[in-house]
Order: C-alpha cells, then sequence, then structure tokens
C-alpha cells in the first residue's frame, strides 16, 4: 500500500508538472500568433499603401500631363490669335492708305453710282479675307486639338512599352503640316487687296476683277494647306488606331 501511494503521489506531481508546463506554452504560442497575425496586417497594409500610393502618383502624372498639353495648347492658340491680330493692326495704315488712292483713282469713273461700287467692293474684299482666315483659324484650332490627344496617347502607348516607331514619321508630317498651314494663315492675315483704276469702262470693271480673282486664289492657296494638314492628321489617327488595335486584349483576371 506504501508502494502504491508513493507511485500514485509521483504519478500525480509528474502530471501536475506536465500540465503546468503545458500551460505556460499555450499563452506564449498565442503571444507569438498574435504577434504573427500583426506583423502579417502591417505588411498587408503596408503593401496596401504602397499600391495605392503608385495608383495615385500615375493618376496624378496623368492628370498633371493632360493638363499641361491643355495649357500648352491653349497657349499656342492664343499666341496665334494674336500675331494674327497684331498682322491685322500693321496692315490697316496700309489699308486706309490705299482706299484713299482709291477714291482718287475712281473719279475716273464718270458714274457716280459705280464710284461707290468700286470704292464698297475695295472695303468688302479685305473684309471678306478677315471673315474667312478668322474660319481657317477655327478649323485650325480643333486640328490641333486632335493632333495634342493623338500625340498624348502615343506618348502613353510609349510609356507602357509599346513599339510606336510605326506613327513617328505620320505624326511628324502631320505636325509638318499643320505648321506650314498655320503660317499660310498668318501670311494671308496680314494681306490688303487694294484696286487700281487704270482707266474707264470694261477697264476699270476688269481692275476690279483682277484683285477680286487674287484674292480667291489666295484664300483656295490656304485652304489647300489646311486639306493636307487635315489629311495628315487622318493618317497620324488611323496610324494611332492600328497601334491601339494590335494591342493584347486584357485577360479575366487583369480585368478584375
Amino acid at each position: 500500500m506504501a508502494v502504491c501511494g508513493v507511485l500514485c503521489a509521483s504519478v500525480g506531481v509528474a502530471y501536475a508538472r506536465e500540465n503546468t508546463s503545458s500551460a505556460s506554452k499555450a499563452p506564449e504560442q498565442a503571444r507569438q500568433d498574435i504577434r504573427q497575425n500583426a506583423q502579417n496586417k502591417i505588411q498587408n497594409t503596408r503593401a496596401e499603401n504602397r499600391a495605392s500610393s503608385t495608383q495615385l502618383k500615375e493618376q496624378f502624372r496623368e492628370n498633371w500631363q493632360t493638363e499641361l498639353e491643355s495649357a500648352t495648347s491653349s497657349q499656342a492658340r492664343n499666341a496665334l490669335r494674336s500675331e494674327i491680330q497684331q498682322k491685322r493692326q500693321d496692315s490697316m495704315e496700309k489699308i486706309r492708305t490705299q482706299r484713299e488712292a482709291l477714291q482718287t483713282q475712281v473719279k475716273k469713273i464718270k458714274d457716280a453710282t459705280k464710284q461707290e461700287i468700286v470704292l464698297s467692293i475695295g472695303d468688302k474684299l479685305n473684309s471678306i479675307n478677315t471673315h474667312i482666315t478668322d474660319q481657317l483659324v477655327q478649323t485650325l484650332d480643333k486640328m490641333n486639338t486632335v493632333f495634342s490627344n493623338i500625340q498624348s496617347r502615343v506618348a502613353k502607348l510609349q510609356a507602357s512599352g509599346t513599339d510606336v516607331s510605326s506613327i513617328n514619321s505620320v505624326v511628324q508630317t502631320a505636325n509638318t503640316a499643320l505648321q506650314t498651314a498655320q503660317n499660310a494663315i498668318k501670311t494671308q492675315a496680314g494681306k490688303t487687296y487694294p484696286i487700281t483704276i487704270s482707266g474707264t469702262g470694261t477697264v476699270a470693271q476688269q481692275d476690279v476683277v483682277k484683285v477680286r480673282q487674287l484674292l480667291m486664289s489666295d484664300l483656295v492657296a490656304v485652304r489647300d494647306t489646311l486639306q493636307q494638314a487635315r489629311t495628315a492628321l487622318q493618317q497620324a489617327a488611323t496610324a494611332l488606331m492600328q497601334i491601339v488595335s494590335a494591342q493584347p486584349e486584357p485577360t479575366a483576371s487583369s480585368t478584375e
């Protein structure tokens, strides 16, 4: 009996120690699990913050680039209009001098009504030139906006690693054509169309017709440069669409 009591007591002590050891290990393991979970959450949060920060930076960069391009385009338009306005102001004194000369020359025409008609035509020719060049400037503004959008899209494709070498020359051609059209419009805006009466009757009529035909010829030439720019712009847009359509479609996972 004494031996049995001793054995039982030994077993009880050993059991108690094991329970105590297990009990002491359990809180430690729990603390480690909590610590690991906390570290995992911190790492996940940091990763999410980095991804969000990168996305915000990219979005800011795109918005800034768009605003910069818009501001640059607006400055270019304002500069063009200012230059044209200056050319017109410079030519006003010339137009005034030419009209005074015409008032003297029309006296060769005996009919007073015809004299007024010739003077009116002289004024109208310059007015037509102003009106048409304003319309051409508006058209050029729209074309420049489209061209800026094409340039921006090409730059984004290139930044994403897309090969855009096939469109570079087409874009440059469009840019050159737009510059040519712009220079033609500026030159046209500064032109004047004085009528010189060299005789009476049919001769005077021919003098008027000759100047009117010169104006029409000049305006057609400027419109041709604008049409060439439009064609080059359409070719650049087509080349861009071909590159975009050749891009691989996003997979389901990337879409998600």
